[in-house]
């Protein structure tokens, strides 16, 4: 039997901020990607990932979303991260995404879990869950 997963969604009136590291709408730019926040002590949040895909022309993975860990093989984010045909993964343990850091891990998807009522014009009910069908990260909680 699956364990029961609960998950409470809310609609949010904000558009999103831009997708690269620091840069908001209006133009703000911080050379620590953090933006209204305070930086953290290395892999304290260790719940926290990186969504990624590979650039077509650059054949890098980029980071294009964040999400969190609800289990040991489900990854919570934004349903608007998906685009068919894109393949997405995870990357766990890293602290600072710009570097190489030996505790980063990534993980390839397996299952994209969209929510059925997830709407891409108004974004409601933007959300969505990333599967794995091993271990993504047993020491992450």
């Amino acid at each position: 039997m699956s364990p029961k997963m609960y998950v409470a969604t809310a609609d949010c009136p904000f558009k999103s901020i831009s997708h690269r590291l620091g840069e908001t709408e209006w133009g703000f730019t911080s050379d620590s990607g953090i933006v209204n926040g305070e930086k953290t002590k290395n892999n304290s949040k260790r719940y926290m990932v990186s969504v990624q895909e590979r650039n077509k022309e650059t054949r890098k993975e980029e980071h294009i979303c964040g999400g969190f860990l609800v289990s040991d093989n489900f990854v919570m984010t934004a349903a608007h991260c998906y685009t068919r045909g894109v393949y997405l993964m995870v990357v766990v343990g890293a602290h600072d995404i710009s570097r190489q850091e030996s505790s980063a891990r990534r993980i390839d998807v397996k299952y994209y879990h969209i929510h059925p009522g997830y709407n891409s014009k108004t974004f409601q009910n933007n959300i969505m869950l990333l599967q794995r069908s091993d271990l993504i990260c047993s020491h992450c909680f």
